[in-house]
């Protein structure tokens, strides 16, 4: 018992040394998130491109970046990483900026957009990008969370009820900040990137991913040069339902979710603000393995219906969920999920935007 107790206590330290580096550390600025957000942003309005910037709080710095402006830009991009390669080449205007986030679902929209609501300023057109996943009460997407405060103030604005998932939330935003704080996952992470700096740069393409001026994410040479074979095989493992979180469960399209959308469609259109939905297209491969899966055929209902609320509103709509529909092929994407800038350029040539 006592040469237990003595490997306890020997043991003891650890916890501490690794809580002590991941906070010092903290390669993901998970709890220095505001002064490292103001850095970026200050690199943004100098004019530069910021290098070697990953896992960082996506969420915070739109809403950081958009309480620092003044006028809002003409055109501004709502949505998912599946947004975040549509820039001013694709829509014909420098004056614009892409507030695309990792995994977005409805309340990010909302929560975004708040600011400028606030701010009273507006963009003249938006583009609206509707992953299917948004009109699943099931997606378990979480990191809203950071902007909660503005999504409760937008949907009080709006007079919508606050959604709630009836599945239950795996652990809020306060308690993953406490799991990573003492993670040897995290650690070793910290410890691995502890040279890596966000620098200011006018390169658009380097080593790893870059965030543009107007807020688009260009991905690394190693992304760029991916194989077909290692692209197609990414695919798959998209393509596998679970491996696309935020569908799982889907078992229905949640009717409060679709009221929540079109409140704020409406609120938008009585603002004179241009809309454009876009529909972000799957690769091939994980677009056959959706539909294929009966639990997932409820995607084409989606594209359906937001086909249909495109018509009511008289809004253009541009892209499909199913590849073969705008005739993009496996070696128009990155992976599963994210087109190739130069194929979505085609795309959006052919709208009104």
């Amino acid at each position: 018992m006592k040469q237990l107790f003595y490997k306890l206590f020997f043991l003891l330290p650890i916890p501490f040394i690794i809580g002590l580096t991941n906070y010092e550390l903290d390669n993901a600025h998970l709890f220095d998130s505001e002064e490292f957000l103001d850095s970026v942003i200050n690199i943004i309005r100098l004019g530069k491109n910021v290098a070697n910037i990953k896992n960082y709080d996506e969420r915070l710095f739109q809403k950081k970046y958009i309480e620092q402006l003044t006028v809002a830009p003409e055109i501004i991009i709502l949505g998912s990483s599946r947004v975040l390669q549509i820039g001013p080449k694709h829509l014909n205007n420098d004056n614009l900026f892409n507030h695309g986030v990792s995994g977005a679902v409805l309340q990010d929209i909302l929560a975004i957009y708040y600011p400028y609501h606030h701010k009273k300023i507006k963009p003249k057109k938006i583009v609206l990008g509707l992953d299917p996943w948004i009109l699943n009460k099931n997606n378990n997407e979480f990191r809203w969370q950071t902007i909660k405060g503005e999504y409760s103030k937008m949907i009080d604005f709006l007079q919508i009820k606050e959604h709630e998932s009836k599945q239950k939330t795996y652990f809020s935003y306060e308690k993953n900040l406490v799991k990573e704080l003492f993670s040897f996952k995290y650690f070793i992470e910290s410890i691995k990137d502890r040279n890596q700096y966000c620098t200011p740069t006018i390169e658009n393409i380097s080593s790893n991913q870059i965030l543009t001026t107007n807020g688009t994410r260009s991905y690394s040479y190693s992304t760029r040069q991916r194989s077909q074979k290692n692209i197609n095989d990414l695919a798959n493992i998209y393509g596998k339902g679970a491996s696309i979180s935020w569908l799982n469960n889907f078992e229905k399209i949640d009717p409060e979710l679709k009221s929540n959308l079109l409140t704020l469609i409406q609120y938008l259109l009585k603002e004179r603000i241009k809309i454009t939905l876009y529909l972000p297209p799957f690769h091939p491969k994980t677009y056959k393995s959706i539909i294929d899966d009966d639990e997932l055929l409820i995607v084409k209902k989606v594209e359906k219906y937001f086909r249909e609320v495109g018509k009511k509103y008289g809004l253009e709509i541009i892209g499909s969920y199913d590849p073969d529909n705008i005739e993009f092929k496996e070696g128009d994407f990155y992976d599963g999920l994210h087109a190739k800038e130069e194929s979505l350029l085609k795309l959006f040539k052919k709208s009104n935007l």
